[in-house]
């Protein structure tokens, strides 16, 4: 397995969960579950089963805890084979604030495995998985919550000049770009002020769920339009931007042709339609390429730049 999975070998230290994937704690949904991380080698692991096509929230509620200097992930989301499918830091540093969810869609059914503690991490937590088109419902429809409260909540990203990324000072609030401009044109025609929004910050694995439990109202983030994400996620609008899916590879490889990357190493944002084609495009060809995946573009980036992967 790579050694960034799940270890089937972890070493077991005496509590109340399983330490690998083989003796997992099998956890219900909506279940709440306490988790104690007593010692630095102490890791807990849980099973869950997901359905196809569906959105999961994981919660970590951090009762109570102790960060050490540097810390990792305190918690990660791994599919049956030890692949790593969403990681959360424990930290975020860049805002101060304590992280202590996952919101994540399952493409195909099955199960699925929960891994707590990074070697940095004390604490007592309680872990809740939920699941499911879950939406804010007290009656009143999303237009009437959104005036209601007063602010139009948008989902979108950083990272993406032209669309949307931070402002010159760096300032969470100062976005800038065509998806902002959208967000606050929206704000504009439903409460009368362009500056009534909240930009949050989502990754790409992130789109679906964050529609489907309501967490947001309006998704201004690039986002590839399918049968499957048109029918479960939410109502998608007019297309804002037409693209098409290619291969960078250094030039001194010498190669002219996508069909030349067989065996290779591609890097590639996780829980994305690219990823799916990347799959299928490899399948239909028998070229056996290797997803290198990440949370965000600029990790993809800096790692296909790192010489980590083949192409990009």
């Amino acid at each position: 397995m790579d050694p960034e999975g799940l270890p089937n070998n972890y070493e077991s230290v005496p509590d109340d969960h399983g330490n690998n994937l083989e003796i997992a704690t099998r956890v219900a949904i909506g279940e709440v579950v306490a988790v104690e991380l007593d010692n630095l080698d102490d890791r807990e692991v849980f099973a869950f089963r997901a359905r196809p096509g569906t959105g999961y929230v994981l919660t970590l509620d951090l009762e109570t805890y102790q960060i050490r200097d540097n810390p990792g992930s305190i918690m990660d989301l791994y599919d049956a084979g030890g692949r790593l499918l969403a990681r959360l830091n424990g930290y975020d540093f860049s805002e101060q604030r304590i992280r202590n969810k996952i919101m994540w869609q399952a493409v195909t059914g099955g199960d699925y495995y929960i891994a707590i503690g990074d070697g940095n991490t004390l604490g007592n937590f309680a872990l809740t998985v939920t699941g499911g088109n879950v939406f804010e419902d007290n009656g009143s429809s999303r237009l009437a919550r959104v005036r209601q409260r007063g602010t139009l909540i948008c989902a979108s990203r950083n990272d993406m000049p032209g669309f949307v990324y931070l402002d010159d000072a760096g300032n969470n609030v100062g976005f800038d770009g065509f998806d902002t401009d959208l967000c606050r044109a929206v704000a504009t025609a439903v409460l009368g002020n362009p500056n009534a929004i909240e930009i949050r910050q989502i990754t790409a694995a992130e789109r679906g769920p964050a529609m489907q439990y309501g967490e947001v109202d309006l998704l201004v983030r690039a986002v590839s339009r399918t049968t499957s994400s048109d029918a479960q996620w939410a109502s998608y609008v007019q297309t804002m931007f037409y693209d098409g899916q290619g291969f960078m590879v250094e030039k001194s490889l010498g190669m002219t042709s996508a069909l030349e990357l067989r065996d290779a190493i591609v890097c590639v944002t996780q829980g994305t339609t690219t990823e799916l084609n990347l799959q299928d495009f490899s399948n239909q060809n028998n070229l056996n390429i290797s997803a290198l995946t990440f949370e965000d573009t600029d990790a993809a980036s800096a790692a296909y730049q790192g010489g980590l992967c083949d192409a990009f």
